[in-house]
């Protein structure tokens, strides 16, 4: 699974790096330095990265309970849940009324 994962990421930076030079010359901008292309391309990809490894679960350490069920827990990136305490419950579903 890792050598998948390398792989992946490496397609990834490779596809990313092949398609830079074709965005840039689609923009028109030919008076640019070497080096400040480079740094755009670089940031570029460093930033697509970021985004990519952002979107991969995290998780925590594993828990292992006295029964020997081992527990591992899912990290939340996103805003925490609102209470539901403060929610007005709602009211059941009505059901159809059948004939028997």
């Amino acid at each position: 699974m890792a050598i998948a994962g390398r792989a992946g990421v490496a397609a990834f930076l490779l596809a990313c790096a092949i398609s830079l030079p074709v965005a840039h010359a689609a923009d028109g901008a030919e008076n640019e330095s070497p080096e400040s292309l480079a740094r755009d391309g670089i940031q570029k990809v460093l930033d697509a990265l970021e985004l990519f490894l952002g979107s991969i679960p995290q998780y925590s350490s594993p828990e292992i309970l006295e029964n020997g069920d081992i527990i591992i827990r899912r990290k939340h990136n996103g805003p925490e849940p609102e209470d539901d305490a403060d929610k007005k419950p709602k009211d059941p579903p009505a059901l159809e009324k059948t004939r028997t």
